[in-house]
């Protein structure tokens, strides 16, 4: 589920999910986890994001872009880019 293979849609995965994320990050400057969740639910309404994502993968997402040394948190506890 981390990487897409012929089963599972790039969109389905949690390194495209991670893409989506940091874009949002990008277009919002730093933002809050319950925000970036927020703008997902949006976009599944909207049928922008292809596939619909539990919450536990935006938290598996938004690890692998601190991991990667993407993003970090700020004194006051918002996800922003590096």
């Amino acid at each position: 589920m981390i990487l897409p293979n012929k089963h599972i849609r790039f969109s389905e995965s949690i390194l495209g999910l991670a893409g989506y994320l940091l874009s949002r990050i990008q277009e919002r400057g730093n933002c809050s986890v319950d925000e970036l969740w927020n703008d997902c639910q949006h976009e599944i309404s909207g049928f922008r994001l292809l596939a619909n994502q539990s919450f536990d993968n935006i938290i598996r997402a938004v690890d692998l872009l601190y991991m990667m040394g993407i993003v970090e948190l700020n004194a006051e506890g918002r996800i922003e880019k590096v």
